[in-house]
């Protein structure tokens, strides 16, 4: 588990700096005000995605040790095209995205939803290295096509990103079908008959799970919009980079939540479970505090020699979205806990709260102070959620505020933990 564990780390890592690379390749060339086009455009694919995931989404994980893939496969699949057909209808309706882009986000979402499933499937059966060359393959592909634009043509455009797109959620579809072809006719350990029908059961775990992911987009994502149309689309251009470079610190969580979720899916000793879960985030907050305290003291002219001239707010961003985003890797950890048990409502309860707080900060901040105000509104907003996710956690496991304080054994207790056979 340990080494599934790193290579998650390390694959994930370099899906982050690729990341990034994109980042500054659209902020330098394209500007602020392009880079707010961009980041409309993906958070768009990803807001529609949410509801392709109803069937297509982290619930296969659950289901995937339990049920044959091609009973799975062809709901998820059906589901995806219709909700994609539904969003291009419906973004013809809201002004979201830039109308030329409508038929292309809707197809995007499409091809996204397919590639992350095959993710889905892959950690299901425990294929975690499969799963990692996937995650890390789409941002590379993006880079490596916008880097080949700009040295063909000396300049890309917002087109070359939408290609970039196209291509690198193509690849992975193709390559996820692929790397599944000795999964599809295998079946699984521990099959669970249920006289309920499988379409039920995937609606039921992808509801409870979804609802959770969209209510934590929508607090994440929705200042984009607030502030695209209250400020400008250069502010979410400033602002969407701050959020991703402090988003970038939860690739350890993230990582390791991975995995996490895939061995409390196919576990059935509690007391394990949470045990892991609780060493797990002790071992994460320290890690995760040290990186959000290098973020935050970097200077601007860093980012202005990375970025470029227009980006010179982003530590004082930074610095607003540091408290929540440190707290909320206790959410994700908790999160992947309950997940990997099939109790999504408690996610949704949590993400509930976050997106509250998230709403009613944004409209009162956003309008007055910009960008600081909706990076004060999401900081708050993570905090809520990770609250409430310890509080249902402490419920479980009878836990209380000083189990989430590192100790000296941890680091032995860790590593028996991540070599345990269960």
């Amino acid at each position: 588990m340990f080494r599934r564990i790193l290579h998650t780390l390390f694959t994930r890592s370099l899906a982050a700096l690729a990341s990034v690379g994109i980042a500054i390749v659209v902020s330098r060339l394209l500007g602020a005000e392009g880079k707010g086009d961009q980041s409309l455009i993906i958070t768009t694919v990803s807001m529609i995605l949410v509801g392709s995931n109803l069937l297509a989404g982290a619930a296969l994980v659950y289901l995937a040790p339990r049920y044959r893939l091609q009973r799975l496969a062809f709901p998820a699949v059906a589901w995806s095209a219709m909700v994609a057909l539904l969003a291009y209808f419906l973004l013809r309706l809201l002004p979201l995205v830039n109308v030329q882009f409508i038929p292309d986000v809707a197809l995007l979402s499409f091809i996204a939803a397919l590639s992350g499933m095959s993710g889905n499937f892959l950690i299901g059966r425990e294929r975690i290295a499969r799963a990692n060359i996937l995650a890390l393959l789409q941002p590379v592909l993006v880079l490596a096509w916008l880097g080949g634009s700009y040295g063909l043509h000396g300049f890309i455009e917002l087109n070359d990103y939408v290609s970039a797109l196209y291509f690198s959620f193509g690849i992975n579809s193709l390559l996820g079908f692929l790397l599944l072809f000795p999964e599809w006719r295998k079946a699984p350990a521990h099959l669970i008959t249920d006289e309920r029908p499988l379409l039920r059961l995937m609606w039921h775990y992808g509801m409870m799970n979804q609802l959770s992911h969209i209510l934590q987009l929508l607090s994440f994502r929705m200042s984009f919009y607030f502030l695209d149309a209250w400020v400008d689309t250069a502010s979410v251009g400033l602002y969407s980079n701050a959020v991703a470079l402090m988003e970038s610190v939860w690739l350890i969580s993230k990582s390791i939540a991975v995995v996490q979720y895939a061995r409390i899916s196919n576990s059935d000793d509690e007391t394990y479970k949470q045990q892991l879960t609780l060493s797990l985030n002790r071992a994460v907050l320290v890690i995760t505090l040290a990186v959000v305290l290098v973020l935050s003291v970097l200077p601007s002219s860093l980012w202005v020699w990375i970025f470029g001239p227009e980006f010179d707010g982003l530590p004082s961003l930074m610095r607003l979205l540091a408290p929540g985003t440190l707290f909320y890797t206790m959410a994700l950890l908790f999160g992947h806990y309950f997940s990997g048990n099939g109790r999504y409502h408690l996610n949704t309860l949590a993400s509930f709260a976050g997106l509250v707080v998230a709403l009613i900060l944004s409209l009162l901040l956003i309008p007055y102070i910009g960008a600081a105000g909706a990076a004060l509104a999401s900081s708050l907003s993570y905090m809520t959620t990770a609250y409430w996710a310890f509080r249902f956690f402490r419920k479980d496991a009878g836990a209380v505020w000083g189990d989430l304080l590192f100790k000296r054994s941890d680091w032995i207790q860790i590593k028996g933990l991540l070599s345990h056979k269960a």
